[in-house]
């Protein structure tokens, strides 16, 4: 008799007890939801992300995905996908948060290998990097254009895949088999104070070649007509920025240099002291 008394009420706790219990697990959940929410997608200014980009080796069989500049609380994530022959392939770079040298440099083949055997991509002209960013408080994505690009000697002109930034290599420079890759760079190597940065940086990098013994014609293609242009390019022998002479044509929006580095460059509209 008492047994039937008590198993009603040993009924009530127990549905009391899993209502508290499944309150409970809602309330955390939408908690862990809204933070979580708060701390995605808060895209960084360009001189506060990490120095992201590729190198193509001598010969453009690989690349090297190489990072500067990071943060150690941040791992990152470079998905490369480019065609070749039609056909898309990619891969990934993963990038460990707390790196002591706080730089990466890994090499990846354009290809495929088996038992020692290595299958080359062939004409591979552009492609596209994904960058995944995440840092304790926050994640985001980063995208540049890739383009591809080879010559044995002679003159050369390297182009961004949108055409909005060439740089003219005279007769001279190139003396063998040199392969190069432009792209809008994710971050910069340092910062440069002081200035008004007008454009994200581009790169122009090559495995075997920093410097050129004559100068370089660079144009970049801007959106807006800054008061006083200047073409700022980064010495990755000196780490350092270096300026150089720029003219600015209103009518085309296109900023122009002499240059003799294949590094980084910057476009900042220069504030006089």
């Amino acid at each position: 008799m008492k047994f039937k008394i008590l198993l009603p009420v040993i009924v009530v706790i127990l549905v009391l007890i899993g209502g508290i219990f499944f309150a409970i697990r809602t309330l955390g959940s939408k908690s862990a939801e809204t933070v979580e929410k708060e701390l995605t997608n808060i895209v960084l200014p360009i001189d506060q992300r990490p120095y992201l980009f590729l190198i193509p080796s001598q010969e453009g069989k690989a690349v090297r995905c190489t990072g500067q500049a990071l943060p150690k609380d941040t791992a990152i994530r470079m998905q490369v996908v480019y065609e070749t022959d039609n056909v898309q392939q990619g891969f990934f770079c993963e990038i460990a948060a707390n790196l002591e040298s706080g730089s990466y440099d890994r090499e990846q083949i354009l290809g495929t290998c088996s038992k020692g055997v290595c299958k080359y991509d062939r004409n591979v002209e552009f492609g596209e990097v994904t960058n995944e960013i995440v840092s304790t408080t926050n994640e985001y994505e980063t995208l540049t254009q890739v383009h591809f690009q080879k010559a044995n000697r002679g003159a050369l002109v390297l182009i961004s895949k949108d055409k909005n930034y060439t740089l003219e290599i005279p007769t001279g420079n190139i003396l063998k088999l040199t392969n190069f890759i432009t792209m809008q760079t994710s971050g910069m190597p340092k910062p440069y104070e002081g200035n008004t940065l007008i454009d994200q940086p581009v790169g122009f990098f090559s495995d075997n070649l920093q410097t050129l013994q004559t100068p370089a014609k660079l144009t970049i293609t801007l959106d807006s007509s800054p008061a006083n242009a200047k073409i700022i390019g980064f010495d990755p022998l000196a780490s350092e920025w270096k300026e150089f002479e720029t003219t600015f044509d209103s009518a085309t929006k296109q900023a122009t240099a002499e240059v003799n580095l294949l590094s980084s460059y910057i476009v900042i509209d220069k504030q006089f002291q």
